[in-house]
């Protein structure tokens, strides 16, 4: 059978699930190992991506700035000359700061101050959304900790935000991904009756504190002790 397509020399950046967790870490920071590549070879392979990717996998690739070429994969059959398959990526230290310091070098306005107390709200999500939102919200207005609902900011303005976060909050999520782009915050997480380790690894391999909260599961949301929450986060604070 022929191909459809022939290539040189290429990557794959196609991560199983396209998700903003999955792509950034298990896709995203492949771009430092086929950088590897090309400083040994003097190549850079072309980056295969999805054909019809979400705005984020766009926009993120034009953060990092990868100086190879960057091609929406279509599907099909391709005769390729080589392919170059990097080590599928952990969470290490080594990779998630990597990932920081690239994406954070290439937005200017950075202030670092250090002073943000962010909510990741889930009021766009079907599943895992605070079923006692209005406890929750006295416990957010005492310690002035603001809402975001990350989907109307850009990659940008999230990398913008978390990189001034001393503190987050928030259900298990991808948004809580962007923990990589802070510095020496704390996570506190909010889990119904299934934990997820997904996060405490991000977070420990940047050396920033975390702290889970284990909810009850109401249907498919989670109500989360309010009371625990304000002890928790005043001990985070010092307040």
């Amino acid at each position: 059978m022929d191909p459809d397509d022939r290539l040189d020399l290429v990557t794959l950046a196609i991560p199983p699930w396209i998700n903003y967790y999955h792509w950034t870490a298990e896709g995203l920071v492949r771009i430092r190992l086929i950088e590897a590549y090309a400083e040994e070879t003097g190549r850079y392979p072309t980056v295969l991506i999805p054909p019809d990717p979400p705005g984020w996998v766009d926009e993120s690739l034009s953060i990092v700035d990868y100086d190879g070429e960057i091609r929406r994969w279509e599907g099909g059959i391709a005769a390729v000359a080589t392919l170059v398959v990097p080590t599928f990526p952990d969470p290490t230290s080594v990779e998630c700061t990597w990932l920081r310091d690239r994406m954070r070098r290439s937005v200017s306005s950075l202030d670092g101050d250090g002073s943000e107390r962010i909510y990741v709200g889930r009021g766009d999500a079907t599943v895992r959304r605070v079923a006692n939102r209005d406890e929750l919200q006295r416990v957010l207005n005492r310690y002035d900790i603001d809402t975001y609902l990350l989907s109307n900011l850009s990659v940008r303005e999230q990398i913008e935000l978390f990189s001034r976060a001393e503190l987050i909050v928030g259900p298990h999520g991808a948004g809580l991904t962007n923990v990589v782009f802070g510095d020496d915050l704390t996570l506190v997480e909010l889990f119904g009756d299934k934990r997820i380790a997904t996060f405490d690894r991000l977070a420990t391999a940047l050396e920033h504190g975390y702290i889970p909260i284990n909810g009850e599961q109401v249907g498919v949301d989670i109500r989360v002790d309010a009371d625990e929450l304000d002890e928790v986060v005043a001990e985070v604070l010092d307040e």
